[in-house]
């Protein structure tokens, strides 16, 4: 299986120069933690998560509208494209111990995201992979996009 085929398409992203407050509004609308971060020619350069907002606010004092993306986003970023196997894909997200790749065409621009997630609710759609059968059904209930409701609720 490809990853074009259970990519996550669009994607939502943010620059280098926008606030940590705006990342987080998009993770929180969008319901997802992480984002990659582009530059003005949508190459991807880093990506944040929800704990690199957090820890940056923590250690900074400041409040979000404050910070700019470019003081929390990690240092480096490991991608895919859209015509490698799921199984390369999840040996970079072992070796990386990373859940999400930004997944980039021939000339580096971002088409779309990968995760874990997706991985998972493809193993779970495919009933040919009986060997995944078992752990796939686990992940998949554990990944599935939860709605604004129950998110919202679990919050408050």
């Amino acid at each position: 299986m490809k990853v074009k085929s259970i990519m996550t398409k669009p994607v939502y992203r943010v620059s280098e120069k926008q606030t940590l407050n705006d990342a987080a509004q998009l993770m929180w609308d969008q319901d997802c933690g992480w984002l990659p971060v582009v530059d003005d020619n949508d190459q991807v350069i880093a990506a944040v998560t929800d704990r690199d907002i957090a820890m940056a606010a923590y250690l900074n004092g400041e409040c979000l509208t404050e910070l700019p993306v470019a003081q929390a986003h990690s240092q480096s970023v490991v991608a895919c494209t859209p015509t490698d196997d799921i199984e390369q894909v999840e040996e970079v997200m072992q070796e990386h111990r990373i859940r999400r790749l930004p997944v980039i065409d021939k000339g580096g621009s971002l088409v779309g995201v990968v995760a874990l997630n997706d991985i998972a609710l493809a193993y779970q759609a495919d009933r040919k992979e009986s060997v995944a059968i078992a752990l796939s059904d686990t992940l998949a209930a554990i990944c599935g996009r939860a709605s604004s409701t129950d998110q919202r609720a679990a919050v408050a």
